[in-house]
């Protein structure tokens, strides 16, 4: 994690937890544009994000051990994250992101997330949502953010990184209609790059820029 000041850092934290909060609030809007197109991704730039040193699996599991404090019934709905851009990332394995865990309790009808950065747990209080979303199952995946992250590099990300090195880029684990799927796209200005694979055999599903 890059040196930032004390002030800096919480400043970023605090904008991380207002993106949490509004993707809940999206969540809980969904139903609403049922059936409606999809509009494409919105690129926007990001000139910083919180990074972390905790693996997926691990900080999956604090987050699941405080959602349980929350609720007995909570489950994972959603894993998500961003990265911004640094020098030397053609030799990293995994981008160092400060994971996001959203969970739904049924008993509560409603979603809470909790956000995992190095050695601290930002709890994002729940919000009551209308439907019930789609349990993320097989969690932690066969093919876990590594696997993602290089997917996405060889499906044109090292092509879209070197030319974007200000990109910020996202990871998002979700289950879908068809199942669970990895969601990598990064963004730079009016340019972007998405890349959909299986969680669970590494297939590339879809790469659309």
């Amino acid at each position: 994690m890059n040196n930032n000041s004390p002030a800096r850092t919480v400043l970023i934290i605090f904008i991380l937890l207002m993106a949490a909060i509004l993707a809940v609030l999206l969540l809980n809007l969904a139903p609403l544009f049922a059936g409606v197109e999809p509009a494409q991704p919105q690129p926007r730039r990001v000139r910083s994000a919180v990074t972390s040193a905790v693996p997926l699996e691990e900080a999956g599991q604090r987050a699941a051990a405080r959602a349980a404090t929350w609720a007995p019934d909570a489950v994972l709905v959603r894993v998500e994250g961003a990265w911004q851009v640094n020098p030397g990332w053609e030799q990293i394995s995994v981008p160092p992101v400060a994971w996001s865990f959203y969970f739904f309790s049924a008993a509560e009808r409603s979603l809470a997330a909790a956000v995992i950065h190095d050695d601290t747990l930002l709890w994002v209080p729940p919000f009551e949502i209308l439907v019930q979303p789609r349990t993320l199952t097989g969690y932690p995946p066969a093919y876990g953010a590594d696997g993602a992250w290089l997917s996405f590099r060889a499906a044109g990300g090292d092509l879209f990184l070197r030319q974007h090195p200000e990109a910020q880029v996202h990871f998002r684990l979700q289950a879908g209609p068809q199942g669970a799927t990895w969601t990598v796209a990064a963004f730079d200005m009016g340019e972007y790059l998405r890349v959909l694979v299986d969680p669970q055999s590494g297939r590339l599903l879809l790469q659309e820029d």
